[in-house]
């Protein structure tokens, strides 16, 4: 049995020209039944290859629910399982023949035990993923185990300042699962040359001699802080963000998982295909962007300790002001915020 091509593939060809459509002009009618011909002329010799590529030729000219079944039949001959079984099902469900949609149904459901199927796993997802699968945005069904066709694929991941991850799996048994988990590296950030020594000049200061700066001058006492407080402040400020970052992800993956709940109860049991794909949808965006929350907390947790040690273990060279500052997140139900207050 040959390997055939993606389930992403398969699924667009079966909403794309799986409705009945409006009249076509006659010409290209006419061009379609001849494809439709040459496709059954070509199953008969068993060339399913070939043929295949007839009824998907004749199906884009001009679609009708006999065609689609005879593709489906094609595409179960070539090995793509998975995309037979996406057509059968929209068969058994919008297929005026009532005696062909009895039929698809059974076919359906003879091929779902034997269906290969993909699960894509993400550990450390990065904000703004993206993955495709043979060219088809995928990134809604990581986490989420996904019929296949046999044969080879092709995985591209990415997200901003992170490597690009590819890989080819390549699915040979039916019945069972592959998982492929994604890792992204992130990317090197290269060092900046300052101008000056770009253009070949010996970089220079004009701020004043030490011993002149109003901040070492007798008898003032504001002066200039250490390099390392500032670097912890800067580093606190950073986990703020980070944490209000966390929290709004978190909201966000709270209100797809009540999403997901109202469509298809606690149970998630949808009861038709079309809302089970969009709760599975939402449930893997939940979970992508708790994972997202989680991590985005615990970092702006451990920076936010880091900036406070850098801070109150500064060195001073003179009097220094209390301090005193505290980080109060909070979430209602329509908003998540980050206070940050205190004395500098």
């Amino acid at each position: 049995m040959k390997a055939g091509s993606s389930l992403p593939v398969a699924i667009a060809v079966v909403l794309a020209l799986g409705g009945a459509a409006s009249a076509q002009p006659s010409a290209q009618t006419a061009a379609a039944t001849a494809q439709f011909d040459k496709g059954r002329a070509l199953m008969k010799q068993k060339k399913y290859e070939e043929a295949c590529a007839a009824f998907e030729s004749s199906q884009k000219l001009d679609p009708q629910w006999g065609t689609l079944y005879n593709l489906a039949t094609c595409y179960t001959a070539t090995g793509k399982l998975a995309s037979a079984w996406a057509a059968y099902r929209e068969l058994a469900q919008r297929d005026t023949n009532a005696p062909r949609r009895k039929d698809s149904a059974k076919r359906a459901k003879a091929l779902d035990k034997r269906l290969p199927r993909l699960l894509v796993k993400v550990p450390a997802a990065p904000p703004d993923l993206a993955v495709t699968l043979d060219g088809a945005d995928i990134t809604s069904a990581v986490d989420t185990e996904t019929p296949i066709d046999l044969g080879p694929h092709k995985l591209h991941a990415s997200a901003p300042r992170h490597k690009d991850f590819d890989a080819t799996t390549t699915i040979r048994d039916e019945g069972k699962t592959v998982v492929v988990s994604i890792e992204l590296a992130p990317a090197p950030v290269e060092p900046t040359t300052p101008v000056a020594e770009r253009h070949g000049k010996r970089a220079t200061s004009n701020a004043p001699p030490v011993a002149e700066r109003a901040a070492d001058r007798p008898g003032d006492d504001r002066r200039e802080p250490s390099r390392r407080g500032t670097y912890g402040v800067i580093a606190a400020v950073g986990g703020v963000a980070l944490v209000g970052t966390g929290l709004i992800f978190g909201r966000l993956a709270s209100d797809k998982w009540s999403q997901a709940k109202a469509l298809c109860g606690d149970d998630l049991a949808c009861d038709n295909s079309a809302d089970l794909m969009t709760g599975n949808a939402l449930v893997a965006d939940a979970r992508s962007q708790a994972t997202i929350s989680t991590a985005l907390v615990i970092g702006g947790a451990a920076a936010i300790g880091l900036g406070a040690v850098l801070y109150l273990t500064a060195p001073s060279d003179g009097p220094r002001r209390e301090t005193a500052w505290r980080v109060v997140p909070s979430a209602g139900p329509g908003s998540v915020a980050v206070t940050l207050g205190g004395r500098f």
